[in-house]
């Protein structure tokens, strides 16, 4: 395996890594507005004016997982053809 090869794999386990990461805390926070929301519902009037925030901050996290799933699919991509360039790296040499 080429030092070129072996970047890739480590740049494509680096993105996933950092990838799941980003999730977690997007999750985190879409369940910590969802909370939120529902204590300011059941608060009624007197937290009415939070209930923007907390749709803002739900919508981030929502489009942030959304964002991190597309960004996944390019790594897994990155990931098929880094193997594929190795394997016939490898086929080519033997």
């Amino acid at each position: 395996m080429n030092s070129q090869t072996k970047s890739q794999f480590i740049a494509v386990a680096s993105i996933t890594s950092e990838l799941s990461a980003v999730m977690v805390v997007a999750k985190e926070i879409s369940l910590a507005a969802a909370n939120a929301k529902a204590i300011a519902f059941r608060a009624g009037d007197k937290a009415k004016g939070f209930q923007p925030i907390t749709d803002f901050i739900n919508e981030l996290a929502k489009e942030t997982i959304e964002l991190v799933t597309n960004i996944n699919v390019y790594a897994l991509l990155l990931y098929r053809l880094t193997v594929n360039e190795y394997r016939r790296t490898a086929a080519y040499n033997r």
